[in-house]
């Protein structure tokens, strides 16, 4: 399975596969250097487009994916990048740009930007706006980390999560071994069960020989 080039939004709305990155075409929703496994995003036409080829069955291990803009999914119910079947297995930079709106209200477990991380990193994003409601062990950026992903430098500045059971802001739930780390929450969370947390829903246990690491920061003065 290959990936399309780039995609270019036309003036009149339409989409079409361009291999060039500028022209009279528009302006690129995403840009793929399949050579250098290399993928850089600009829009949410892009991110749906990314998620759903991981989702399909396409390998990003050793592939870096690359935020260039701020997204916002307003109007939009977002499914998660890489599930149990196709797992993320890659490098997502958020670059520091913002996420504004995801919405999530499935009942499925694993849900967030991404709903399983393996072995991958997830890093530099910021959220704006989230609304999560009725989730388990699901998080504004992962759902479930395992096999020594990472997820480092997120922040979830406004918005609300409800849920069931393992929820948070950030990850919902560790299993095995994994990284998190840099990340800060603004928002209120709730939940009816158990495993609600501010970063970390639940970190279920070690394998031996390996280990989880939270990090903690100093909480920023308002």
């Amino acid at each position: 399975m290959g990936i399309p080039t780039s995609v270019y939004k036309k003036a009149n709305g339409s989409w079409a596969r361009t291999g060039s990155v500028k022209g009279d075409t528009g302006y690129s929703s995403y840009v793929v250097d399949s050579k250098n496994k290399k993928m850089d995003i600009y829009d949410a036409f892009g991110l749906m487009s990314f998620r759903n080829y991981n989702n399909e069955g396409f390998n990003f291990t050793d592939w870096t994916v690359t935020l260039k803009n701020d997204v916002d999914l307003v109007n939009m119910e977002w499914f998660a990048i890489g599930n149990e079947t196709y797992p993320f297995k890659g490098t997502f930079d958020g670059s520091e740009f913002k996420v504004d709106h995801l919405k999530i209200t499935s009942t499925e477990y694993f849900q967030g930007l991404f709903g399983v991380l393996d072995g991958g990193t997830v890093k530099n994003i910021n959220f704006e706006n989230v609304s999560l409601s009725g989730v388990s062990k699901s998080g504004c950026a992962v759902g479930e980390v395992i096999n020594n992903g990472t997820v480092s430098y997120i922040n979830v500045n406004s918005g609300t999560v409800t849920g069931v059971k393992t929820v948070d802001s950030c990850v919902g739930m560790i299993k095995a071994y994994g990284t998190v780390d840099h990340c800060t929450n603004n928002v209120n969370i709730t939940g009816s069960v158990y495993n609600i947390g501010g970063i970390i829903g639940a970190a279920y246990y070690t394998e031996t020989g390996h280990e989880m690491s939270l990090i903690t920061i100093p909480i920023r003065e308002k």
